[in-house]
């Protein structure tokens, strides 16, 4: 996930612009908020962030270059997400320190950057303490954390930068509660603290980190639950064909079997000479299955996060337990003829 979701509340707040028009009125909103968010019983910390915590809208995007990059590079089109943060955002959010520090309150010249933004352009060099410019500002990275997921699209994202809040400060921001226990016993003490200090009714919705993903992903986790219900369904019925067909076959063997054992052929070997025989009608049928599977694997592709539709671990299990089925099937009624009297089973057939 890139952070922990469990026990945070997020407070969406939206200020009027005719009562707050500038950025300072704002902040001197915001500022007194999450310090009295802090103070709350059962409040571990607390801090602010724009946006809808980029887990599904995408966030805001900004121009990002480099000015230590040779004039080819710096010049290129490049951008990322981008957020303005209060530094106690990132204890509230979960999202781990990988190097650096956090910025300051009073900072305004720095800036965080996530793990996929490092990885993408310091593979191979550490990224704190280098310059980057951010729409036209050069800012110094002073930290590393953990990324963000956006699942709403699903896709890898370029990375992300984080500002304080600095010179400018906008009307709309999420305030992010971290807690000891169930979040949502603070809504209304939360509630009371943003109408002391406004007056009125900002406060758009309030709801926890998990709700927020269990709502961005119940359509693929319906998708999944189906798919994954006839997928099982397909194998317990493909398993149940293998085992009944192989079985039936080499049932109506038993003759066969019982005139080798009675000239002395031994029980071992006409066991092997009959799993031979099923193995290789079922590698045959697990060829063409994974080629057929391939084929129509495609179509599901854009369903499939981090996996691809030919992913060799799926295709080599589900092979795996066909064929154990298959032997299973040729085994256990060639065991059971070759074990039987040769004559009991000859003037039965």
């Amino acid at each position: 996930l890139g952070f922990q979701p469990r026990n945070v509340l997020e407070v969406h707040v939206d200020l009027p612009e005719a009562k707050y028009p500038e950025s300072h009125h704002c902040r001197a909103f915001f500022e007194p908020l999450v310090q009295r968010a802090q103070t709350l019983p059962h409040v571990r910390s607390a801090g602010l962030i724009t946006g809808d915590l980029d887990l599904g809208t995408g966030g805001m995007t900004m121009d990002i270059a480099f000015p230590d990059r040779p004039a080819e590079d710096a010049t290129q089109d490049l951008a990322a997400k981008y957020a303005i943060v209060t530094p106690g955002l990132f204890e509230a959010l979960g999202l781990k320190l990988l190097a650096g520090r956090t910025c300051k309150e009073q900072e305004t010249a720095v800036t965080l950057i996530d793990e996929n933004l490092a990885r993408k352009h310091f593979a191979d060099v550490d990224p704190v303490g280098r310059k980057i410019i951010i729409s036209g500002g050069e800012f110094t990275i002073v930290g590393v954390v953990s990324t963000l997921k956006d699942f709403q699209t699903l896709d890898p994202t370029d990375g992300a930068v984080y500002m304080p809040l600095g010179s400018y400060v906008p009307g709309q921001m999420v305030l992010v509660v971290r807690t000891d226990g169930d979040p949502m016993r603070l809504a209304d003490a939360i509630r009371k603290e943003v109408a002391g200090l406004s007056g009125e009714e900002v406060v758009a919705k309030i709801e926890t980190a998990d709700m927020v993903l269990s709502r961005m992903l119940s359509p693929r986790r319906f998708s999944m639950v189906l798919l994954g219900l006839f997928a099982g369904i397909a194998v317990v019925i493909a398993v149940t064909g293998v085992y009944g067909l192989l079985e039936y076959s080499t049932s109506q063997q038993t003759r066969e079997i019982a005139i080798r054992v009675a000239l002395g052929a031994e029980g071992a070997k006409v066991c092997r000479m009959v799993l031979w025989r099923g193995l290789r009608l079922t590698l045959i049928g697990v060829a063409l299955g994974l080629a057929g599977a391939v084929a129509v694997t495609r179509v599901l592709s854009s369903l499939l996060y981090d996996v691809s539709p030919t992913d060799p671990l799926t295709l080599a299990s589900v092979s795996l337990v066909l064929t154990v089925v298959a032997l299973l099937a040729s085994y256990v009624p060639a065991r059971r003829a070759a074990r039987i009297d040769p004559m009991i089973a000859l003037r039965y057939e």
